[in-house]
């Protein structure tokens, strides 16, 4: 069994996961795993089908080995399509889709189950060009769910490639689990990403260069290592001062080294 099959019993209630699939199988694969996990301690499950139709989705799970129409009729999984639960009439709206996982959270209750397992394909946001409309979502659930269920949102690494560095970060931040290819656990991104930015300088400028560079934007533009956690793009953009458009080689190479350390390449 992989180490992120594995990981996925550690996912409890108000834990909030990402996870990057390489195919449509490995994510069925692990995301059904994550619900059966959810039923067999006697929680609901719901699915957001936002990459596949739900018959698709419905055929899936019975072929994993899921009685979807039982557990369907006894009121135990849902199967929604992304139009009905995260893009509403072309609009994505966080306070929406956020009562709505409320009210699924309520049914799930009120029918006796001890909590909820829920995930989510964000493919659809991709394709209908609402990126900026996800990230504010996403930002909106924070890492620690106010509901307590666990959720876990599934990302194509495709999709890595769609996202501009910011709101890559902005996704990381939103969520305290990550699982890829190469990695499983939590991720503390205040420690990662200082890290991160600190060892690539010191590879380029050594460290005597790179304790120089960061003490000059943080005199000079405020940059404390609290601001470059938050504020990713004044990083850069101060950084852009000293080294002008050579600036763009080295965020490539910071946000290399992070996919590297996700477990993304």
């Amino acid at each position: 069994m992989i180490s992120h099959l594995s990981y996925l019993e550690k996912l409890e209630a108000s834990d909030h996961g990402i996870f990057f699939y390489r195919t449509p199988e490995e994510k069925r694969r692990v995301l059904f795993t994550f619900l059966k996990i959810g039923l067999d301690r006697g929680e609901g499950a719901v699915y957001v089908a936002g990459d596949e139709a739900p018959r698709i989705i419905r055929e899936a799970m019975l072929n994993f080995g899921l009685d979807v129409e039982g557990l369907e009729r006894e009121g135990l999984l849902k199967v929604a399509n992304y139009d009905e639960w995260y893009i509403v009439h072309g609009e994505v709206e966080a306070s929406n889709i956020m009562a709505l996982w409320e009210r699924a959270y309520e049914e799930a209750s009120e029918r006796g189950l001890k909590g909820l397992h829920a995930c989510g394909e964000m493919g659809c946001f991709f394709r209908h060009n609402l990126v900026e409309g996800l990230v504010e979502y996403e930002k909106a659930l924070g890492r620690r769910l106010r509901i307590p269920m666990a959720a876990l949102c599934s990302y194509s690494l495709d999709h890595t490639g769609l996202l501009k560095g910011n709101s890559f970060y902005d996704l990381i931040k939103s969520h305290g689990a990550l699982l890829s290819p190469g990695f499983a656990g939590m991720v503390e991104f205040e420690s990662l990403y200082p890290r991160v930015v600190n060892e690539e300088l010191e590879a380029l400028f050594g460290k005597k260069g790179a304790k120089t560079i960061l003490h000059f934007l943080n005199r000079r533009h405020s940059l404390s290592e609290a601001e470059l956690v938050n504020k990713p793009e004044d990083f850069f953009a101060a950084l852009r001062s000293l080294f002008g458009s050579s600036t763009d080689l080295i965020e490539k190479w910071i946000l290399q080294r992070l996919y590297k350390e996700l477990g993304l390449k």
